[in-house]
């Protein structure tokens, strides 16, 4: 396998040298980067990760790139690799996830676990959060990731927590991310998106929203959502938590 000074060199000429991102992988540039993933040393695997995020963004190589077999590979990074190499993995995926295709290989890959453990890890306002976030409004249109993200302690809140914390982009992804699954299915996702604090997220991005784009998702979301407080069945046992507390409180 060539040095790390190679391939340093090779990143360096694909991030910052080569325009044309087609005839650099028409010249088979992606094999020896799909055994710079596989290899077990972190840094192979950063500038490798840094390489294929710049190939990503090529609407021509997408699918290229999809058919080299380089998305579980990137999962796998995104699983075990260094921070710097995961971050550009998000990006690459989020990039190459626009072609349907690659958005199966994707899902094949199980990507949610690595996903949720990133976003519960770094900044909520970060330019990785506001990826994931984007990247899980797409995945969540299946129900085997939302059965996933369900499925890992603490999924829903952190999505909900960059709903509340995140970059306004990040917000609006999170927001797209919740309605997905809502209206996959209210009756199952509503009380666990309620239960997750919600509210408040929605009631502050309602004013600070970009319009047009995202406003509409959050007033349906915010209609899904909320429609549950009026249940009577909801508020009465609400009620019923609040005064169970207070006699709890009284006797102690």
């Amino acid at each position: 396998m060539p040095s790390v000074n190679y391939v340093v060199f090779l990143s360096y000429c694909l991030l910052h040298l080569c325009r044309n991102k087609t005839k650099i992988v028409d010249a088979g540039a992606l094999e020896p980067l799909l055994g710079y993933l596989r290899s077990s040393d972190p840094n192979l695997q950063e500038y490798a990760t840094a390489a294929l995020l710049t190939l990503s963004t090529s609407s021509t190589t997408k699918p290229v790139i999809g058919a080299s077999g380089a998305i579980p590979l990137l999962v796998e990074v995104l699983k075990g690799g260094n921070p710097q190499a995961k971050n550009d993995v998000v990006m690459a995926l989020y990039n190459l996830s626009t072609i349907a295709d690659n958005l199966q290989a994707i899902l094949s890959a199980q990507p949610i676990p690595p996903l949720i453990e990133l976003l519960k890890g770094g900044k909520r306002s970060s330019k990785t959060a506001d990826k994931c976030c984007a990247l899980l409004e797409s995945l969540l249109a299946f129900d085997q990731c939302r059965v996933a993200l369900t499925s890992e302690e603490g999924g829903v809140l952190a999505v909900v927590e960059v709903l509340e914390e995140g970059s306004l982009q990040g917000r609006e992804h999170a927001v797209g991310a919740l309605l997905t699954m809502c209206e996959s299915d209210r009756s199952r996702y509503r009380d666990l998106i309620l239960n997750e604090g919600a509210i408040p997220g929605l009631l502050e991005l309602t004013v600070h929203c970009r319009a047009p784009e995202g406003a509409p998702n959050v007033l349906v979301l915010s209609s899904f959502i909320t429609t549950s407080l009026l249940d009577p069945d909801r508020r009465r046992r609400r009620l019923d938590r609040r005064q169970r507390w207070r006699v709890t409180s009284v006797m102690h």
